[in-house]
């Protein structure tokens, strides 16, 4: 490393970066660290543009599919979509027999296009 001795490379490494010690060193290693961030630093403009690019280009290609991923990305990333999602507690498991048939009106009534009422007959075990 540089011609110092194995033994002490790591020492001379850290106090070449100790602004106390040199710092000229310390404050070039910061700029060019400051350039790398710049550089591939991402923000929403520069992420729109990037998914945008790609979807054209992926038009262009006629590859429809990786086109529509990417403008999803994008309205995501503009906040266009809300991923919603819903945590139930509970169970039908606890709840009484006539909290189940009140909820089940209240289902048929609310998606009455989904739930088909079925005629069923109710059997009383032997047991």
């Amino acid at each position: 490393m540089a011609g110092y001795p194995k033994k002490s490379a790591r020492i001379v490494a850290s106090r070449l970066q100790s602004i106390k010690v040199f710092p000229k060193v310390a404050n070039y290693i910061s700029l060019l660290r400051e350039e790398v961030h710049k550089k591939y630093m991402t923000n929403l403009t520069r992420h729109m543009r990037r998914l945008d690019s790609l979807s054209k280009s992926a038009e262009s290609e006629k590859n429809f599919s990786a086109a529509v991923n990417a403008e999803m990305a994008r309205g995501r990333a503009a906040g266009l979509y809300v991923d919603r999602k819903e945590i139930l507690t509970g169970s039908i498991d606890r709840m009484s027999k006539i909290e189940v048939e009140d909820k089940l009106k209240e289902l048929r009534s609310r998606f009455p296009e989904v739930i088909v009422d079925v005629s069923h007959e109710t059997t009383e075990s032997e047991d």
